[in-house]
């Protein structure tokens, strides 16, 4: 069983079959989790510029040093490509 929430295991599931069910950007949205699971999804999809955009977005709200290196990370992983 996966330790995903279930939201992002549909998301996966439905990205094999027909793309990503991807939510559009909220401006109003202060969630880092919501922009980190939105950049996963498309950086699947193989949107790089948005994912990094939503990865970025994540970064700038998330409020604990471990969140923020975490994002940071993958912000480095997708610009080296």
């Amino acid at each position: 069983m996966s330790s995903q929430k279930p939201a992002v295991c549909a998301g996966k599931c439905e990205l094999t079959a027909v793309g990503p069910p991807v939510p559009p950007a909220l401006p109003r949205t202060r969630s880092r989790r919501f922009h980190a699971v939105r950049a996963h999804l498309l950086e699947h999809s193989g949107d790089r510029t948005a994912a990094l955009n939503a990865y970025e977005t994540g970064a700038d709200l998330a409020t604990s040093t471990q969140q923020q290196l975490y994002l940071q990370q993958q912000i480095k992983k997708l610009r080296a490509g």
